[in-house]
């Protein structure tokens, strides 16, 4: 009789991630990585933690990002947590998450940070203490082109979607002539994903122009890409990238970890969690969803100035409450003054609320109408925030009528990391 093994789901950490562009939070994900592995891991019995992709919120995560990565790693050792999956997600650097990992499978962690030319190279068995095999794992990280060999077709953007659909399917079924001396064992089989799967929820996005992480990641394809690129071999797929923790298109064995704690405003409202997944054999799977606590409350006031400062005072006790980190509220003032008369009565708001930061967004009175080369100056609004300066820049392109979804995506794609790394110099 095959073993019960318990596996934990996590997905989406970030780590490293400097909130709106102005605040680290290296300590609310310290708290995270301590629950995880005090609350979770130990209390629960988790003997296999599967990690779906984005570790790191940048390709070159600050020391203080790896720091607190490798230090929850090595604390895992000698606990009820026998093997570690890592795979890269596309907000990982290939590279760099691979550059330990020859040290780390020492110790029972696997990193695959890009697929391998060999799919036997990603076909991870885990054995148990003595040397026996209990699980496998089919490790997929998110699949870049030249992962998925898509050539020439990519330059045209109908092939290049369909190309993308078939390459990441053939690429799951190279997995299936391997699997079948462990299927014939019982042995349970997973797999991993980081993409974005048709029928997943996102985050919130109510607010015009938000953009969130969750950004399809093939040029706006992959929300075409349906639960049947991974065929029939996995008794359950442990996907990353979209940070809402859910099951996709009714599959109770297809799931979303999500991210654990609120990266944008946008996710203010998520209940996040982790999975726990008891496998038996290669019956189905149960899953147990684990609430993370609320370590930082976002919150999101919307109107006049009078009705944020009234909505303000409302929630003063929550911001007096809360002891171990400061409340985050976005505020979006919607306002005919000017931006110097908004930011002197947000700065007097600012120092009354003195347990919150508050971040002023100014809404938009009307959208450029569609082929006007006019913004009217009220149409503009706190460019110091980076949201903002990428729903400007998308609605410039929508008043040049460019409405393809793939040429417009490329676009803000484009701009996005020109952006970031002028804003990156000092």
């Amino acid at each position: 009789m095959l073993p019960k093994v318990r596996v934990l789901h996590t997905a989406d950490w970030h780590l490293g991630q400097k909130f709106l562009g102005q605040y680290y939070r290296d300590d609310e994900f310290s708290r995270f990585l301590d629950w995880l592995r005090d609350e979770v891991i130990v209390k629960q019995g988790v003997q296999v933690l599967i990690h779906s992709g984005d570790v790191f919120d940048i390709p070159n995560p600050p020391i203080t990002a790896t720091r607190l990565y490798f230090n929850f790693l090595s604390s895992l050792q000698h606990s009820c947590c026998e093997h570690v999956v890592i795979v890269g997600g596309n907000h990982d650097s290939p590279p760099q998450l691979n550059s330990a990992a020859q040290i780390l499978e020492c110790l029972n962690v696997y990193v695959r940070g890009h697929a391998s030319d060999k799919p036997s190279d990603d076909l991870i068995i885990l054995k148990d203490k003595q040397e026996q095999p209990f699980m496998v794992v089919c490790a997929v990280p998110f699949l870049r082109d030249r992962e998925l060999y898509l050539g020439d077709i990519a330059l045209d953007e109908a092939a290049h979607r369909q190309a993308i659909q078939k390459a990441i399917k053939a690429h799951y079924q190279k997995f299936s002539k391997l699997l079948a001396p462990y299927k014939a064992q019982g042995l349970p089989i997973i797999a991993t994903g980081h993409l974005w799967v048709s029928g997943a929820e996102v985050s919130d996005a109510s607010v015009v122009g938000r953009d969130t992480a969750e950004r399809p990641t093939y040029m706006g394809t992959l929300a075409d890409v349906g639960v049947d690129v991974f065929g029939q071999d996995f008794q359950y797929v442990a996907l990353g990238h979209i940070h809402k923790s859910q099951k996709v298109g009714g599959h109770n064995h297809i799931r979303y970890a999500g991210s654990p704690i609120p990266l944008d405003f946008s996710e203010r409202k998520q209940e996040k969690s982790v999975l726990i997944v008891d496998f038996e054999g290669q019956n189905a799977p149960t899953v147990l969803s684990v609430k993370v606590p609320v370590l930082r409350p976002l919150l999101r006031l919307e109107g006049t100035l009078a009705t944020i400062a009234k909505k303000l005072e409302e929630r003063s006790l929550q911001f007096k409450t809360q002891t171990d980190f400061q409340s985050w509220a976005e505020l979006i003032l919607i306002s005919e003054h000017s931006q110097a008369a908004d930011e002197e009565a947000i700065k007097e708001l600012t120092e009354k609320y003195k347990n919150a930061i508050l971040f002023l967004s100014k809404k938009r009175k009307k959208i450029a109408q569609e082929g006007s080369d006019n913004f009217a100056e009220d149409d503009f609004f706190d460019l110091t925030a980076r949201e903002n300066v990428l729903h400007v820049f998308e609605q410039f392109c929508l008043s040049k009528n460019i409405n393809s979804e793939e040429k417009l995506a490329a676009l803000k794609k484009t701009f996005e990391q020109v952006f970031n790394e002028l804003s990156e110099k000092p």
